[in-house]
């Protein structure tokens, strides 16, 4: 949105601004904010009347020979500038991230992958996660057997299986890398242990307590509901009536059981019920079925993405017992995590989806809006520089 400027609006505040918004004639955008030219006829010593029109200033500063074309030329000037210095910047703060020692490269683990997971970030979530970690100390290395971060090494790691950004992979690119390299954030940049359980909201609660607050409010029914209609209508768009094959198949269950009864009955023979069984199921119509129904039981990998966070927090809510879209951690490792693993996984979830999953977000902010506004106020303090690490031991490969 244009920034509106009143007639005493110094040029300088303007210019601070970057590329504004002017009058229509000055260029063949059109640019529908009138304030630009008062600012400048300001600036050059021009003085209009009280009642002067926008159209008055353009005149007035054309009389100087100044022309809404230059105004444009140099404010456009200073805007790319300032792009290219902040894309210099950013630049510069990554090669120091992918150059530093606390980054252990290997054949699995590449420093052109890293540059690759970084960079699959969006660039306001890219340009931030790089600046924690320059201003850090934990690190990356590779790791066959498991993909997490190790707070008792400080480091993360991440299995090339689990990359993500394929379509046969229920992960975004670089999701997994954000996922965990925020683990390793949330530990370094906790007071006492970690942010999600330290820091006190606004709210007056901890990110961890609004996890516990708001799972309970959520219409879990009504979640399950709207992602069986997103998988009904991706199977619709292959020509395959997913709710119509799921109850012709339990009929045909069921009259394979029967028959399987009738005819053990009959004969007094089990196993020619269990042939009759099988030679019901081996009719053509029952073989397609039977794999339609496998086809249509299947999550796709697109809807997986997209409900994938939000399946894990679910998942944490429930102790492991239930998830969404197939996507969660064990029991197990809910039980020994204890209460504050939920605020731990739902603190990276939300940075993984902030970073490189838009349409995760956008269900988080939907279903779980407190939750998502709880990790946006500790992102914002953590950009502004207002939380700074506790200063744990620096990772040593």
């Amino acid at each position: 949105m244009a920034k509106s400027y009143r007639q005493n609006t110094s040029y300088s505040e303007i210019m601070a601004d970057g590329k504004e918004d002017g009058e229509g004639e000055a260029s063949s955008v059109n640019h529908g904010n009138t304030r630009l030219p008062f600012g400048l006829c300001e600036r050059y010593g021009i003085n209009l009347p009280s009642k002067a029109t926008p159209r008055d200033a353009w005149n007035a500063l054309k009389g100087k020979g100044i022309t809404p074309e230059q105004v444009y030329v140099e404010l456009d000037k200073k805007a790319n500038s300032a792009s290219a210095d902040k894309n210099s910047d950013a630049s510069a703060s990554i090669e120091r991230m992918v150059s530093d020692s606390r980054v252990v490269y290997s054949k699995r683990f590449t420093k052109e992958r890293m540059l690759s997971e970084i960079n699959a970030g969006n660039a306001e979530m890219r340009d931030v996660t790089v600046s924690l970690f320059n201003d850090d100390s934990f690190g990356y290395n590779s790791n066959e057997r498991d993909t997490a971060y190790f707070p008792g090494f400080n480091k993360v790691c991440i299995r090339k299986s689990e990359e993500g950004g394929t379509e046969n992979s229920p992960y975004t690119k670089g999701g997994t890398f954000y996922h965990e390299t925020w683990h390793a954030i949330d530990d370094n940049y906790g007071e006492r242990t970690r942010l999600s359980s330290d820091y006190v909201l606004s709210t007056g609660k901890t990110f961890n307590d609004t996890v516990k607050d708001e799972c309970v409010t959520v219409n879990w029914t009504e979640v399950q509901q709207d992602i069986s209609r997103e998988i009904d209508d991706y199977y619709a768009n292959q020509g395959l009536d997913r709710q119509r094959i799921i109850s012709d198949y339990q009929k045909m269950k069921q009259r394979a059981e029967e028959i399987q009864k009738e005819v053990q009955i009959q004969s007094g023979n089990w196993f020619e019920g269990y042939v009759a069984r099988g030679d019901f199921e081996k009719q053509k119509e029952n073989i397609k079925l039977k794999k339609d129904y496998s086809t249509v039981s299947e999550i796709p990998k697109t809807i997986q993405r997209t409900w994938g966070d939000l399946s894990d927090i679910y998942c944490g809510y429930t102790k492991g017992k239930h998830d969404l879209v197939k996507m969660g951690h064990t029991k197990s490792y809910w039980i020994k995590g204890g209460s504050s693993m939920r605020g731990i996984e739902a603190f990276a979830e939300c940075a993984s989806a902030k970073a490189t999953n838009p349409e995760g977000w956008k269900v988080l902010k939907k279903y779980m809006p407190n939750l998502t506004a709880g990790f946006e106020e500790i992102y914002d303090a953590l950009r502004r520089g207002k939380i700074k690490s506790k200063g744990r031991p620096k990772y040593e490969p």
